[in-house]
């Protein structure tokens, strides 16, 4: 199988994030603070797309 190269521009409207998730063993009541168990970094924003 044959690729052919492919010449161009791309051009992205938006914005490139990073998305910090933190899990918990339960979600905090108000004025509360819990512990986080696990972090995981994403990338996100509508220019990740």
């Amino acid at each position: 199988m044959s690729h052919d190269a492919v010449s161009g521009r791309v051009l992205v409207l938006g914005s490139l994030n990073l998305d910090v998730v933190v899990r918990c063993a339960r979600r905090p009541e108000p004025g509360e603070t819990v512990l986080g168990e696990d972090v995981d970094r994403r990338a996100g924003g509508k220019g990740a797309n």
